[in-house]
């Protein structure tokens, strides 16, 4: 009789731990999260979410406006966008975005006035054809026939130096203001050697556009370039020094 109860006890304990070892497992959750690497460059979607193990996520990297998707960081890597992960662990992911210069001239495109300057050009900080350097060191003596009219005010005078000479301008008591004449916006040649007129601005005989004597700044809609200004210094009340700033 002790062995069949014992027998018995035994048989119930089998079935009841049968039933627990058939028992299904809950799936495993993975959580996602995936942001761009800089702020205000890009999104990532999703960006978050959480998914059973084995899971396939397609992530896709979607530039900001003078962005490019360059590639993936983290706890996955590559260019390939849209990308597809299998989530088997907890992944955080950054999306790189860098800001394009489509002429390769070194300034992006947000900040870029001048989108479309052939490549090799120089440019200025707006991305823009800038002069080549030219070091400058004229000295001028206003009894020179050459520069008599600068002893008014309002008077100018032509100059050597610089890369297509100097236009200089008597703009107010003891004070003078010194201009490249190459025009700033093209690369010199014999027409873009400016002329005065009416002794008020200057012009470019290749194009006719205008720039102000009296501070270079341009005259002529859409060009944004300003004429190249010298230093000038009133070495005696008869000599002046006209350099680079």
């Amino acid at each position: 009789m002790k062995n069949y109860i014992l027998l018995l006890i035994l048989f119930i304990f089998s079935i009841f731990s049968c039933n627990e070892s058939d028992e299904p497992q809950e799936p495993s959750i993975y959580n996602l999260s995936a942001l761009p690497l800089i702020e205000n460059s890009g999104t990532v979607t999703p960006s978050s979410g959480s998914y059973t193990d084995g899971s396939s996520v397609i992530i896709t990297g979607i530039p900001s406006i003078h962005y490019y998707f360059k590639e993936w960081k983290g706890d996955v890597t590559g260019t390939t966008n849209p990308i597809t992960i299998t989530m088997n662990s907890n992944k955080s992911i950054n999306a790189v975005f860098e800001l394009k210069d489509t002429d390769e001239d070194g300034v992006t495109n947000d900040i870029d006035k001048c989108p479309d300057t052939p490549i090799g050009d120089d440019v200025d900080e707006n991305g823009c054809y800038s002069l080549p350097y030219i070091s400058v060191n004229e000295t001028i003596s206003l009894n020179d026939l050459q520069f008599t009219d600068l002893k008014v005010v309002g008077g100018w005078a032509y100059s050597q130096g610089g890369i297509s000479g100097i236009i200089i301008y008597h703009s107010g008591i003891n004070t003078y203001v010194a201009f490249e004449r190459s025009a700033p916006h093209l690369i010199p040649e014999n027409c873009s050697k400016m002329n005065v007129e009416n002794s008020i601005k200057m012009i470019c005989p290749c194009d006719n556009s205008e720039f102000s004597i009296l501070n270079g700044a341009p005259l002529t809609n859409g060009i944004i370039h300003v004429a190249r200004q010298y230093k000038v210094t009133n070495l005696n009340s008869n000599q002046l020094q006209i350099t680079n700033f």
